[in-house]
């Protein structure tokens, strides 16, 4: 496991199927391949260092992102792994692999409130000032899910979920593999919008290019956490694996279309 403080390294901006060269800087990255987690982590919730079990295809070390079980199906489940990046950031790359395990099934409970956390970036804590994220809720009558862009409309609102949507992301050709995430976080400010766009296995499922400035001035991303609060539970216990973690501050991209993209 290495922190690496701004460590520069050449990287392409995926623009559908144009490439061109960008620069990124290393904020920090863990592999956890130490057995234990590095300091860019603040808080974990329901979240430890483990072994990596056979099932995954994978030997080492990862974030162990425990969803414990039970029968009762309106109860929440939660795993939770924060973060702080020391400082803000305007544009924001992040990157890890994601398990999905073979049990994953994203239910509806009987309360309908089924959307899950999936990332969560914001400025100065957690109930102040903006905030953005994903999250996913489930697809139809199956128990896959669609991811959903998250944020405050408004300044005097909560924080809206699924605002933009696309389907199939997390199917069951999914189960039972890692799939590779990248984020793209572009903060707004007073004369632009934000920008949240992911990445999966190395193609754009969801673009949402109309974040608005809720608050006067620039803003940035400094804290954060993976994957969260599960709204909609889970009937068995249903753990997730995260490895290869990276942040990266990054040039903005030369066309809407792309994101950076490093050689990970």
């Amino acid at each position: 496991m290495k922190i690496r403080q701004l460590a520069s390294y050449a990287c392409g901006a995926l623009i559908l199927t144009l490439s061109s060269v960008i620069w990124a800087d290393v904020i920090a990255e863990d592999n956890f391949e130490s057995g234990v987690h590095s300091s860019l982590w603040n808080g974990f919730s329901y979240v430890s260092v483990a072994k990596l079990p056979q099932e995954t295809g994978r030997t080492g070390y990862g974030l162990k992102m425990w969803y414990k079980g039970t029968a009762l199906d309106t109860s929440d489940a939660d795993a939770e792994a924060r973060f702080d990046l020391k400082k803000e950031y305007t544009d924001l790359l992040i990157e890890f692999d994601l398990f999905i395990p073979a049990n994953y099934k994203h239910v509806t409970p009987s309360d309908r409130a089924a959307n899950n956390k999936f990332l969560r970036l914001w400025q100065v804590s957690y109930s102040e000032g903006e905030q953005i994220g994903a999250g996913t809720i489930p697809q139809d009558n199956t128990t896959t899910s669609i991811i959903g862009t998250d944020y405050k409309r408004f300044p005097n609102w909560g924080v809206s979920t699924a605002v933009k949507q696309s389907r199939d992301f997390i199917t069951p050709e999914d189960l039972g593999h890692w799939m590779a995430i990248k984020i793209y976080a572009r903060a707004p400010t007073d004369t632009s919008n934000g920008v949240l766009r992911i990445y999966k296995n190395k193609y754009v499922v969801l673009d949402d290019t109309n974040i608005a400035n809720i608050l006067p001035g620039t803003q940035g991303w400094r804290y954060g956490y993976l994957l969260g609060w599960a709204n909609s539970g889970f009937r068995e216990d249903t753990i997730l694996y995260i490895d290869n973690v990276r942040f990266s501050d990054v040039a903005p991209p030369k066309s809407p279309g792309g994101a950076p993209s490093s050689s990970k």
